[in-house]
C-alpha cells in the first residue's frame, strides 16, 4: 500500500484490495468522475476499512484513530501510501465521503509534522467557503511561508509558491462569501501580484 506518489492518479485502476478501493473510489481525482457513492457502500458494506491505515483514517475523519498511530508511529503523519501514493494530509481535501473531522485529522497531522505548504492540501477544502477551519488550521501551522517545500522542488515553477497558493485561496474564499475579493471566483494572482 505504501509508494511513490503517483503522477498520473487517474491512471490508478480498480483494485481487489478493499482499502485500496476505498481509496480510489472516495478521493476526487480530476479527469475522473467522484465515486463517493461507490466508496460509501463499499466501507458500509466492510466497514474495518476505516480503521485500516492512516490514509483510510484520513479520508473518513478519523482524528483520533490518527493521533493514536502517530502515538505509536510518529512517522506515519508524513508517510506516503494509499493508491495514489499520497501523505496523509492528502486524504482529508480530496476525500468525498462523509468526514467525521475532517479539521481535526489536519490538525492531529500538522501538529505531527505534516506540511500545511503541500500544494495538494488547499485546493479542494477552504477555499469554497465552506470548510473555513480547516483554512484556518493550515494558516496557523505555517500556510503561505516557506519555499513550497517537496512540490516546488520536484515541479518549479509550474508549483504555486505558498505566499501565492494563500493569496489565491483568500480571493477564492473571499468570493465565495459575497466579499469580492477583487475578481471573478476563478481568477487567479499572477506571479506580479504575489
Amino acid at each position: 500500500m505504501v509508494g511513490a506518489s503517483v503522477r498520473r492518479p487517474r491512471a490508478v485502476g480498480p483494485s481487489a484490495d478493499p482499502e485500496t478501493e476505498f481509496l480510489r473510489l472516495a478521493c476526487l481525482v480530476y479527469g475522473r468522475p467522484v465515486s463517493a457513492e461507490a466508496a460509501t457502500r463499499l466501507l458500509a458494506a466492510r466497514p474495518e476499512i476505516a480503521g485500516a491505515s492512516v490514509w483510510t483514517r484520513a479520508a473518513v475523519g478519523d482524528a483520533a484513530g490518527i493521533a493514536r498511530v502517530i502515538a505509536v508511529d510518529p512517522a506515519a503523519a508524513r508517510a506516503c501510501g494509499g493508491p495514489f501514493g499520497w501523505e496523509p494530509l492528502v486524504y482529508p481535501a480530496l476525500s468525498r465521503v462523509a468526514q467525521v473531522d475532517a479539521v481535526g485529522v489536519a490538525r492531529v497531522l500538522l501538529a505531527a509534522g505534516a506540511d500545511a505548504n503541500d500544494g495538494r492540501v488547499l485546493h479542494n477544502r477552504g477555499v469554497g467557503g465552506d470548510d473555513i477551519g480547516y483554512l484556518e488550521v493550515l494558516l496557523g501551522f505555517g500556510l503561505g511561508r516557506g519555499d513550497g517545500g517537496p512540490w516546488k522542488a520536484r515541479l518549479g515553477r509550474v508549483q504555486d509558491s505558498p505566499a501565492r497558493m494563500l493569496a489565491n485561496a483568500v480571493l477564492a474564499a473571499a468570493s465565495r462569501a459575497g466579499g469580492g475579493g477583487g475578481g471573478s471566483p476563478g481568477e487567479r494572482v499572477g506571479s506580479a501580484d504575489v
